[in-house]
């Protein structure tokens, strides 16, 4: 879970939360991505140490290996810009909930095959928890990965350059 350097909204606390309270996932590792210019760490750490009998790693301030780390998780729940391109490229399926209206104005990861749950505020406890339920289905996981890896992310520069010569030879 990471919604990105700053979460001014804390979404992180409250999906976390959320996933915690979903006795259905009490055998899940979660991980819990937060950048360097998140406010809430104080409540979230107290949050993390009040939650008993729970797999739960804090990162704070990843600088160099996140596409380590996701390619360590099976899906990945984050805020609807930058990061799910990077999800898509590596084939990760995801649930992408916008922080603000720019962010949901992008749709990208519904053409990943992502869930996008639409903005933060509008997101209703029950609706996560829905798509939780139907992202944990392995035949959902396999298409989002496979339509995901479809997309050729990885060689955007020389599409982009092909398409450039292309232009430049008419």
């Amino acid at each position: 879970m990471s919604f990105g350097g700053e979460d001014p909204n804390n979404m992180t606390l409250r999906f976390l939360n959320l996933l915690i309270r979903c006795h259905f996932l009490e055998n899940i590792n979660l991980k819990v991505i937060t950048g360097p210019a998140y406010i809430f760490h104080d409540e979230l750490i107290m949050f993390i140490n009040s939650v008993e009998n729970r797999s739960i790693e804090l990162i704070h301030n990843v600088k160099d290996n996140m596409h380590e780390i996701m390619l360590s998780s099976d899906i990945a729940i984050v805020s609807n810009g930058r990061t799910v391109y990077e999800l898509a490229a590596l084939g990760i399926p995801s649930i992408s909930i916008s922080a603000n209206n720019r962010e949901d104005s992008h749709n990208f990861s519904t053409i990943a095959g992502f869930f996008k749950l639409g903005l933060n505020s509008e997101v209703s406890d029950n609706d996560f928890i829905d798509t939780i339920v139907k992202i944990l289905n392995y035949n959902k996981r396999l298409e989002i990965h496979k339509r995901s890896i479809s997309l050729d992310l990885k060689n955007g520069k020389n599409r982009i350059k092909g398409l450039i010569e292309e232009v430049l030879t008419c």
